[in-house]
């Protein structure tokens, strides 16, 4: 996969944790967060394990900047953690 195809696979998981057509699903079960940053090629995200409340910290965070050399590594092991929080959520429901 290309890096584009990464982080846009990395903002569909995202989408698939916390669908858009559900009403407050960041607030009902874990939450994530994804931020891209064009002017530094950097991508970043919060995890909300039990939902977002706004007294609460995150409980995860992950970064890749996407223009480095070990890019690749870092966006697959992102991936790869949005797929098992979504394999928990899937479970839960």
């Amino acid at each position: 996969m290309s890096i584009k195809e990464k982080i846009l696979k990395i903002m569909s998981l995202a989408l698939e944790i916390n669908p858009p057509e559900v009403d407050d699903i960041g607030k009902k079960r874990t939450a994530v967060f994804v931020n891209w940053s064009p002017h530094c090629n950097l991508i970043d995200g919060y995890v909300y394990y039990g939902g977002w409340d706004p007294s609460k910290s995150f409980t995860d965070y992950f970064s890749a900047a996407t223009s480095s050399d070990d890019a690749d590594r870092h966006l697959d092991a992102i991936i790869a953690q949005l797929e098992k929080i979504k394999a928990e959520v899937e479970a839960e429901s």
